[in-house]
């Protein structure tokens, strides 16, 4: 075992120590090293120590045989070691983050480790969290100090998710290990990066604020190479070294502005917001306010969940139903705008006030920020760079169906925000109109709405015991497959010609694509950047929409044989030329953005 002190003992007292604790769940172990080998780029100096705990569970590198022995936990005193710009140096300089990722290993860090390994640790427990925290707030003091947590996040339901047993850290507990480091240092932390999936949420960021200053977190998911901590680094030593001294809400700026600006920023933190953690308790006061007066007031249920469902939100979950969390600043406004009720208005109102006070800076994926490479790296991913213009930096889990099974309530009902805010009564008040209509649902339609439950279960347990990433998805689409060819050889045996079945079911495909088209067409609320790159979609996929349906109809013999391959060739043409036509509409915006405001 090899531990190397970077340190005298008693380690100086610089301006800021910045403590990262990596997560390292299976496919955030990639991420969590690409992080640390981001923070070596730039290392530690005269002004900054940085701490680093790294943690590795096996992924698909290990069940390859590699990097074996860079599994379980490492504790590094972060020092300078540039990375080679290796294969970087062969792509566009867009994508340069995203090959840094790919090529990421355990074995290039040469930071020198300062504690004890462990193979195994629990480092979904706020206990772990709270050792290294305490130890190294000892060892290594400052002026300022920064936590950063990187790894699985579930928003409202906890940070750095591991697998069971080991659970995840839930908000509440994080919390109070905050607050025991504050009565340790005698102040607060001065900021806490939630580097994870969904942590800019109210009941995420409630139970922190006696504990630390300042936040930062995303609304929705951290992908690839998420937040640019090399770079936040750097330009915080810089100040430090001219003789600037920024503060815990001035270094969450930082944040935000570095992943506004990073390389394919709309797929790596689609949205991040820094947020002032004094304005947390005033905000959940008036969100309990404003919940307790819609019911007071009778606002019609129906209302409720229609206003829930129009507000900018985020998918957070597929499994085992759709779960979502809200933009609080987006249903707040429709609220003030279309309820009838003054007093109600005045309440979401002053939400909004509270929100727009809360959230010092936020930077949400914007078209303007994607260059060619930007728009095919995030078409490959399903991401389009128009979806969320109108987030406002803090989101709350609703849910307009609470009674149905897989709803998410028990995890924060019993929360000190959750009693404040009334959400278990606000939920279930707004639930009503989906109660009734279960109700007076058929046996039938209960009973497959059951099935599709259990399927989406079975899948999710398939996910978990098959380590091996996209299996599942594929072998989904192979039984899709082999069930539409069971149900056409059926057919077949009944005199149905297998043309006429598939043929049907591809101009279906077809029909149901160009449906789902016209749903994304432009409205008159789009800004012009978001006009134009919806249109070229639209005509993209209605192309391709026009094609899948002619080739099926062909295959059924309503159209001739010689309309197959026209339609196959323009369909490709048609995909391929999305992201041409789509980088040339949006050059002007991107070349505007490179400029800078």
């Amino acid at each position: 075992m090899r531990v190397t002190s970077a340190r005298p003992i008693k380690a100086p007292v610089k301006e800021w120590t910045v403590l990262v604790y990596n997560a390292g769940q299976a496919d955030e172990g990639l991420m969590c090293t690409s992080n640390l080998r981001d923070l070596e780029r730039v290392g530690s100096d005269e002004n900054t120590h940085v701490i680093c705990k790294n943690y590795r569970t096996a992924w698909w590198p290990e069940w390859a045989g590699l990097w074996h022995d860079h599994l379980g936990e490492r504790t590094y005193y972060v020092t300078q070691n540039a990375p080679s710009p290796g294969l970087s140096r062969l792509v566009p300089a867009e994508a340069e983050g995203l090959v840094q990722l790919a090529i990421t290993s355990p074995q290039a860090i040469r930071s020198p480790e300062i504690a004890s390994r462990r193979e195994r640790v629990a480092m979904g427990e706020a206990a772990t969290l709270k050792e290294f925290l305490l130890e190294n707030v000892r060892k290594y003091p400052a002026r300022h100090y920064a936590v950063i947590v990187s790894g699985h996040g579930a928003g409202f339901a906890g940070q750095a998710m591991m697998r069971h047993p080991d659970g995840r850290i839930q908000n509440e507990e994080l919390g109070k290990v905050l607050e025991e480091v504050r009565r340790e240092l005698g102040r607060p932390v001065d900021l806490v990066n939630l580097n994870t999936c969904y942590g800019a949420g109210i009941e995420a960021f409630y139970p922190l604020r006696k504990g630390a200053r300042a936040a930062v977190s995303s609304q929705g998911v951290v992908v690839a190479h998420n937040q640019p901590l090399g770079a936040v680094l750097s330009e915080l030593q810089s100040d430090l070294k001219a003789g600037k001294h920024p503060d815990g809400l001035e270094l969450a700026s930082t944040f935000v502005r570095h992943a506004r600006i990073q390389d394919l920023s709309n797929l790596a933190t689609e949205t991040l917001s820094a947020v002032d953690l004094e304005g947390m308790a005033p905000l959940a006061e008036s969100v309990g306010r404003f919940h307790r007066l819609l019911m007071d007031r009778e606002v019609p249920p129906e209302k409720l969940s229609d206003w829930m469902e129009r507000a900018e939100r985020l998918e957070y979950s597929g499994v085992p139903r759709l779960v979502y969390v809200q933009d609080l600043g987006s249903f707040a406004q429709l609220v003030s705008r279309e309820c009838e009720d003054e007093s109600v208005r005045q309440a979401a109102a002053e939400v909004l006030e509270r929100v727009e006070a809360s959230v010092v800076a936020e930077q949400h994926a914007h078209s303007s920020k994607d260059g060619w490479v930007g728009l095919v790296v995030g078409g490959v991913f399903g991401k389009k760079p128009y979806e969320h213009q109108g987030l406002t930096g803090l989101s709350i889990h609703y849910d307009s169906d609470v009674n149905a099974r897989g709803n998410r309530l028990f995890q924060i009902k019993d929360t000190e925000f959750g009693k404040l805010a009334h959400i278990e009564e606000f939920l279930k008040y707004a639930s009503q109109p989906a109660d009734r209509e279960r109700a007076e649902s058929s046996w039938l339609s209960r009973r497959l709405e059951q099935l599709k439950y259990e399927k989406r279960i079975f899948e999710y347990k398939m996910e978990k015991r098959i380590p091996v990433p996209f299996l599942v998805p594929a072998l989904k689409r192979a039984a899709h497959i082999g069930a539409m060819a069971a149900a056409g050889a059926a057919l077949g045996q009944v005199g149905v010609p297998a043309h006429v079945f598939w043929g049907g079911y591809i101009a279906y495909l077809g029909l149901d694509k160009a449906a789902r088209t016209l749903q994304a067409l432009p409205t008159a609320e789009d800004a012009p950047a978001v006009s134009k790159l919806k249109t070229v979609d639209a005509v993209s996929d209605g192309t391709i929409a026009a094609c899948l349906g002619g080739f099926g109809l062909s295959l059924a013999g309503v159209l001739p044989p010689e309309v197959r391959l026209p339609a196959v060739a323009l369909a490709v043409t048609a995909r391929a030329g999305r992201y041409l036509a789509a980088a040339w509409v949006n050059a002007a915006d991107h070349e505007a953005f490179l400029k800078g405001p």
